[in-house]
């Protein structure tokens, strides 16, 4: 089923002889386009498109196709706090999606007056993409030179921390499941995403360990899928697969969604699937538990954990790119420049 702003989206015709006319996406068109991007990355592009439809609106001014100015106020308001009433400045990292957002809406609405206008014989007239303009370049390079790009990390778990954090999770049937979910977690370096959309049809545990199968992720999005290897923890307290018995047979759960929420009043597990906010807030609140700051962490601190420990212990990059997934060494480099910059550091042996 098509997302519901995606499936009536309306694009109106530009200047030419079709002006008057409306197109609407068919259900086939549409859902061809949002499998092209995963599903977080869906609902962050139209809860900006949203955003950016509700500014033009109560200022009177056309969204799509919008003018280049209209887009480069926008962005210009958005780093001011005045885009709308909460007063609220946004990070340059929310702008920068944005200016991505608007920029995909275009060529999303361009490349279908292209298609209708050959199909009826009229000449489409291009134009230029408002978010590539000189006016939304040169602000969105004000907005960086004023305001700065810094990058915010969460802090990573590490075996300590997990260690530390299992200790104080009760032994009800919400903890054993929040512990299968820490562990696994960690050990599998999951992205949130992938831990909510495991199945028990997804494991395959042998005399080697667990061997996952991960079926569709952020850096896999044509569904090839990837398989990898868990092994047995050193501690029954912490190892992930034991955790993740345990969790399978409180919940009775023989087939499906591995994780899954739970009414805790009622001590019931619902056939729901645990989604990957309901991860997040898992990691938040048993780490609050153990006496942590929450905010330090979040679903993605278990992922930048488990690079940071297994670096740490001195494995090569190769390795624990293969079973994290990266693609990038310039992307999981970015989790380790720390640790690089105190390797061989030319501050050492000063004699100061």
């Amino acid at each position: 089923m098509a997302d519901e702003h995606y499936h009536s989206l309306i694009v109106p015709r530009h200047d030419n002889a079709l002006t008057r006319e409306m197109v609407t996406l068919n259900d086939a068109a549409m859902e061809y386009i949002e499998h092209a991007m995963a599903h977080n990355t869906r609902k962050s592009y139209l809860s900006d498109w949203r955003h950016f439809e509700e500014y033009c609106q109560k200022r009177n001014l056309r969204h799509l196709p919008a003018e280049p100015e209209t887009v480069a106020n926008y962005l210009s308001e958005l780093a001011k706090g005045t885009a709308d009433e909460t007063g609220k400045k946004r990070k340059t990292s929310t702008i920068r999606r944005r200016i991505i957002t608007i920029r995909k809406f275009h060529d999303l609405w361009m490349s279908v007056q292209r298609s209708q206008a050959k199909e009826k014989g009229i000449s489409f007239q291009e134009m230029l993409n408002p978010a590539d303009s000189v006016a939304v370049r040169e602000t969105w390079k004000g907005i960086l030179r004023k305001e700065g790009e810094r990058v915010t990390k969460k802090r990573p778990l590490t075996a300590e921390i997990v260690t530390a954090i299992c200790r104080e999770i009760p032994n009800d049937l919400q903890g054993i499941r929040d512990k299968a979910i820490l562990t696994l977690g960690y050990a599998g370096a999951f992205r949130r995403s992938e831990l909510s959309a495991l199945d028990v049809e997804d494991l395959e545990e042998t005399g080697n360990g667990l061997w996952i199968t991960i079926r569709q992720s952020k850096t896999d999005q044509t569904k090839k899928g990837e398989r990898i290897l868990i092994q047995y923890g050193q501690s029954n307290e912490t190892c992930p697969i034991r955790n993740l018995r345990r969790w399978l047979k409180a919940a009775g759960i023989r087939n499906g969604a591995v994780f899954r929420r739970i009414d805790t009043s009622r001590k019931e597990v619902w056939p729901h699937r645990l989604s990957p906010q309901g991860i997040k807030d898992t990691i938040k609140r048993v780490a609050k538990k153990a006496g942590f700051d929450e905010e330090d962490f979040a679903g993605h601190s278990m992922r930048r954990g488990f690079i940071t420990t297994t670096y740490a212990l001195g494995h090569h990059e190769r390795d624990i790119m293969e079973h994290t997934r990266h693609k990038s060494l310039q992307v999981f480099r970015g989790y380790i420049d720390d640790l690089k910059k105190t390797e061989n550091n030319p501050t050492s042996n000063m004699g100061i």
